[in-house]
């Protein structure tokens, strides 16, 4: 995901250059206002090692999973960290994320950073770090419990009689337009799907065998679950 933030800030126009660890040693960042940290949690250690001696008062964004500010804190040696969780659609520019800042952090640094992550989708300031795990099960496995229920609409057309090809396109069109119209319209899901569901009609139906099924409770045990484990994965960073 470095790569994309890297690609998505330069189409932005923002100033911005990429290094790795063992480049940055040799120095040429004295010029960086903000250090933007998007390595793999397993090697913020090493970058650690290599950056804590650039850093002076600069601000840092951290995009690494599961390392909280304190650590970033303490083994970079300035307490100015912003931690961000963004989603897999940043990649192509409509991430949602969400950011915590130190106490430290300046409201201009905030707004810079509000400013970086509007490049690159939505953005919302947390009230607290620990809604970050909260984040974290919503918005960044949020996507994948999407591509879920579509997988389910295609096997379901499978079993229809359609094509695999066609399966897809159909779930797809599905899934993508229905994205599309609640952000065109501005419409709530809830608004649309009332919209969708006439009385004993096909919606309705289905919609009810969810309902008797505690799809609801199921589901909402399914992000809890993800938020105990984002939660726990921090405890361990």
């Amino acid at each position: 995901m470095g790569q994309a933030v890297f690609d998505l800030l330069k189409k932005k126009k923002f100033s911005v250059s990429g290094f790795d660890t063992t480049k940055i040693v040799n120095g040429g960042r004295k010029n960086a206002q903000i250090f933007i940290i998007a390595v793999k949690p397993q090697d913020f250690e090493e970058l650690a090692e290599n950056l804590k001696s650039e850093i002076k008062k600069n601000l840092v964004i951290s995009i690494m999973a599961g390392i909280s500010i304190k650590k970033i804190a303490d083994k970079l040696g300035t307490k100015n960290v912003v931690r961000v969780m963004p989603n897999l659609p940043l990649k192509v520019g409509k991430a949602f994320s969400g950011w915590f800042a130190s106490k430290i952090v300046s409201k201009q640094d905030k707004e810079f950073v509000s400013k970086i992550l509007s490049s690159l989708g939505e953005e919302m300031e947390m009230d607290s770090e620990s809604q970050i795990d909260a984040v974290t099960a919503m918005s960044g496995s949020g996507p994948a419990y999407f591509y879920f229920l579509t997988e389910l609409l295609e096997k379901a057309a499978g079993k229809y009689g359609f094509s695999k090809k066609n399966a897809e396109k159909i779930a797809k069109a599905t899934f993508l337009g229905s994205a599309f119209l609640m952000d065109a319209t501005g419409f709530s899901a809830n608004d649309l799907r009332t919209k969708v569901t006439s009385k004993k009609g096909t919606t309705e139906v289905a919609i009810n065998i969810l309902s008797k099924k505690n799809f609801d409770k199921i589901f909402f045990s399914a992000v809890d679950s993800a938020y105990k484990r984002a939660k726990r994965l921090n405890k361990n960073q």
